[in-house]
């Protein structure tokens, strides 16, 4: 029994070492920095362990406040397409939109991203109308996917994107 709580132990102290590793490398001025960190999360997010990775890092940062220091960072910059996939990401992983599950994990990380979705569309709409403006194909596709997510979270969600 107790070989059983090592390796969890263990695997939680790894993923909080990559957590905190992609976290600086997104906050990063340097764009190649920022890009890879975000593709990698994106693909811990939808690998076997993305519940644990979105529940370490909802217990971390509730307010999802490095994501929201990469976008303020990023679009000054060039590159917020990719911080926006990577919300996109976020929204999109199955325990994040997952409603039903009645497991309290799973309610904490549904709602603290609720929260953050309603930020982005209170606060954040300017940045993605100049996304959806521009002239590469990427920054558009990159902001009707972060508003497509946030709109397939609640209805009310939808309602404020439309």
């Amino acid at each position: 029994m107790e070989e059983a709580t090592i390796p969890q132990f263990g695997n939680k102290l790894v993923h909080e070492a990559k957590l905190k590793e992609l976290l600086r490398n997104l906050n990063s001025t340097d764009f190649q920095l920022c890009s890879d960190a975000s593709k990698e999360f994106v693909k811990l997010l939808k690998s076997d362990s993305g519940l644990e990775f979105l529940s370490l890092y909802i217990q971390n940062s509730s307010k999802c406040m490095e994501l929201e220091q990469a976008w303020e960072t990023r679009k000054s910059k060039t590159g917020l397409y990719v911080v926006l996939n990577l919300i996109s990401g976020f929204f999109n992983q199955y325990y994040g939109k997952n409603r039903v599950d009645k497991d309290p994990k799973v309610a904490v990380i549904v709602n603290a991203l609720d929260k953050f979705a309603k930020l982005i569309v209170e606060k954040r709409m300017n940045d993605l109308y100049k996304e959806l403006n521009s002239k590469e194909a990427k920054r558009q596709r990159a902001a009707l996917s972060l508003l497509a997510s946030i709109a397939r979270r609640s209805s009310w969600m939808a309602w404020e994107v439309a």
